[in-house]
This record gives structure tokens, C-alpha cells and sequence, in this order.
């Protein structure tokens, strides 16, 4: 005769959960129904504040690695001379969205970001995706 031992556990958002049964006929398993609670001050099934911290970890690096993004773009699309991102800029990417502190940037350094790149990128995008959705339709 086999014996099943079944050990589950779920380490949820929230909480905690364990689940323990042994038995000789795995096809009795959906009548097991038994439940313990284990509560304790110093024994903690919230997994609440490890969340927190995860989440406050990613959006943190996920700020880093936009900064590092944007000054690269600046860096090699806009052929930018620049080793580091000013204040103000770096300001936008964080959740404060502002800054007070100001900079100036040379007209030819102006002439340079006023470029139509992104609104003719999203212009091709618009009409390559209406001609396929004519061809889509035609078929």
C-alpha cells in the first residue's frame, strides 16, 4: 500500500498559508478539510512589508535605469556633449515632477532638441498601422 504525503505552501501578498496531509488513497484528498491557525506576536504570516519593500526597490531601480536611458538618448540621438543629467531634468523622472532651479542652454544646443523625430515616428506608426488594418479588412 503507497502512502501520499502532500506538503503545500503558499507565500502570498498578504499572508502565509501551509497545507499538510498524508494518506493512503490519493483520490480521498478533496475530503480532507482541516485548518489551524497559528497566531503569535512574534511569529509574522504578513507578507505585507516584504511588498512594500520589493515594490519601493523596483521603482527605484526602474528610475535609475530611465535616467540612464534619457541621457544616452540625449547622448547618442542628439549628439549632446553632456556627462550627466542636470537637476532639473533629473527632477522629472522622480515623483516630485518639478524642480525651482533653472538652466540656461545655448541656441544651437536648442536647435538640436527641436527636432519632429517622435511626431514623425508616430506618424509613420499611425500610417503603417491604418494601411494594415485596410488590408486586414480586404481580405
Amino acid at each position: 500500500m503507497n502512502t501520499t504525503s502532500i506538503i503545500s505552501l503558499d507565500l502570498g501578498g498578504k499572508n502565509t498559508g501551509f497545507f499538510s496531509c498524508t494518506t493512503n488513497d490519493f483520490n480521498n484528498l478533496k475530503n480532507f478539510q482541516s485548518g489551524t491557525i497559528i497566531y503569535d506576536e512574534s511569529f509574522i504570516l504578513s507578507q505585507v512589508n516584504r511588498r512594500g519593500k520589493r515594490h519601493t526597490k523596483r521603482n527605484n531601480l526602474r528610475r535609475k535605469l530611465a535616467k540612464r536611458l534619457f541621457l544616452l538618448i540625449l547622448k547618442e540621438h542628439y549628439k549632446l556633449k553632456i556627462d550627466y543629467l542636470p537637476d532639473e531634468i533629473l527632477a522629472l523622472f522622480n515623483k516630485r515632477g518639478y524642480t525651482y532651479a533653472s538652466f540656461e542652454l545655448s541656441d544651437e544646443e536648442q536647435e538640436s532638441l527641436s527636432s519632429n523625430i517622435l511626431s514623425d515616428t508616430l506618424q509613420q506608426y499611425r500610417l503603417a498601422n491604418e494601411t494594415y488594418l485596410i488590408h486586414r479588412n480586404s481580405i
